[in-house]
């Protein structure tokens, strides 16, 4: 896990890296070619972040990638292979992690919240109480998430067919029916 309060300007994704030069210096000994290493410079902080921004960051980069049930990774995600890549890029849980929206749940159940908040976790339940679906807030209003599928939505194919994708949608407000965590 990342401790999100001592990340600075000079960090990486890996932190990896003690500054710019040396970032440069070590990722151009794995390019062959000059204009590789920068596919990798986004990776490096231009300006200081904290661990929320990173987070919500990472999310917004996945915008518009297919809904595929069971998917997680970015060829196609469902719900929770959605939310626990972003949470394994930014160093929230471990990168062998793997977990239902429950799973998700019942790991953050220490940090349930009343409102939405940036950079929380919203969790939809069923009426036995089981989370079945999870997004992440983006603000009090609107979250961002892996939806439009089913348990038929097993390709890229069917996800355009379905209109499933990760997006951004309005926040369903009905405290009965779901769960609010708040990461940070």
């Amino acid at each position: 896990m990342i401790d999100w309060s001592n990340y600075n300007e000079t960090g990486t994704i890996c932190q990896c890296f003690e500054s710019r030069a040396n970032a440069t210096s070590q990722l151009s000994s794995f390019a062959t070619r000059p204009e590789e290493v920068t596919l990798v410079r986004p990776f490096v902080m231009e300006k200081k972040v904290n661990g929320k921004m990173w987070f919500l960051r990472i999310a917004m980069t996945y915008l518009g990638t297919p809904y595929v049930w069971g998917g997680d990774d970015p060829s196609g995600f469902d719900c929770s292979g959605y939310v626990i890549e972003c949470l394994k890029s930014a160093g929230l849980v471990g990168e062998r992690d793997d977990y239902s929206a429950d799973g998700l749940l019942k790991l953050f159940e220490d940090k349930i919240v009343e409102r939405p908040v940036k950079g929380g976790l919203l969790f939809y339940l069923n009426e036995r109480g089981r989370a079945v679906h999870v997004t992440i807030c983006l603000d009090e209003h609107f979250q961002i998430g892996a939806s439009g599928g089913s348990s038929s939505t097993k390709d890229v194919g069917s996800a355009w067919r379905d209109n499933a994708f990760v997006k951004i949608r309005p926040i369903r407000f009905d405290a009965k029916k779901m769960k609010i965590v708040d990461l940070f």
